[in-house]
Formats: C-alpha cells, structure tokens, sequence
C-alpha cells in the first residue's frame, strides 16, 4: 500500500497543472520502489544494447556484401545483382591503374559465366549478356586487349626496375 505522505504529494500533483521537477523524481523514485514501476534501464545498458545492435547489422550487411559478391548464384534480376556490380565498381576503383585491365578482365570472364547460367537456367538474358553471347570475338578481342595491356605493363615495370638497377650499380 501507498504511504499517507506518498498519496498527499500525489494529491499535490494531481492539483498542480505543472508539477515541479522534484516532485516528479520523488513520486517516481517512490514507485520504483514500492514494485509499482519497473526500475529505470541504465545508461550502460542502453548504450550497450545499441551497440550490439549495431554490431550485428554490421556483420549482416558485411556478409551479404560478401555473399552477393562470390556466390554464382547471384544473376541479374535477384535482389543481391545490385550489390555485386558496386562491389565491382569500387573494386575497379580502388586498384592501380596497373591492375585495372585484370579487373575489367575478371569481370567479363564473370559476365560470361552469368550469361552461360541464365542461358542453362532458361532465363532471359539481360542485354550487355546477350550480346556477350551474340558477339565472343568482340569478347575475345576485349580479353585478349587487357592481357596485352597487362604484359605491356609488366615489361614497362620490369624495364624501369631494370634501368634504376643500372642506374644504383653506377
């Protein structure tokens, strides 16, 4: 039961349009106590549920990034296509102007495969997939194009290392 000093300052309260701050903690803390109200959740629980939160959102979107990005089963017109070409789009981004061509290389040799599977799966082809399909010269031309560049660009190394070799012997 509610003690006589406890219901005269809820009284008081009731009759007040605004009550004071103080009065609001005291019944409060009151409550609390007597099991009427469940106790405040602390700060650090508060801080330590949303991190977890956080934390597990993290680690989902992180393994759906990485799902979307390896698995063949990711084809065009699934929700995780998206993901996959913005992956691609910033890993073209991120490499060296060096690695560039075996990136883009990687990525028609993936296209291609799309392709292969949507065909086997009977699904329709989008168009940059078809005309992959309709047009493998264009697509051996492309491959063998950023090869080319590859090996130019390995010898340009080579031939620089080689010379600046020279050029520390002297």
């Amino acid at each position: 039961m509610l003690s006589w000093f406890l219901k005269y300052r809820l009284i008081r309260i009731q009759a007040r349009a605004n009550p004071r701050r103080e009065d609001e903690r005291f019944v409060h803390a009151a409550l609390e106590k007597a099991g009427f109200l469940p106790a405040r959740a602390s700060l650090y629980f508060a801080w330590r549920t949303a991190l977890a939160t956080t934390i597990v959102a993290v680690l989902l979107s992180s393994a759906a990034v990485s799902y979307a990005y390896a698995s063949d089963d990711v084809l065009p017109r699934t929700p995780l296509y998206s993901i996959r070409q913005t992956v691609e789009d910033v890993a073209e981004q991120m490499v060296p102007q060096n690695l560039k061509s075996r990136i883009q290389a990687q990525n028609v040799e993936r296209r291609i495969k799309e392709a292969h599977l949507l065909v086997a799966k009977k699904q329709p082809l989008p168009a940059f997939h078809r005309q992959l399909l309709l047009r493998p010269e264009r697509v051996s031309s492309t491959r063998a194009l950023a090869l080319e560049t590859m090996r130019q660009k390995r010898e340009g190394i080579k031939q620089a290392q080689a010379s600046s070799t020279q050029a520390l012997k002297k």
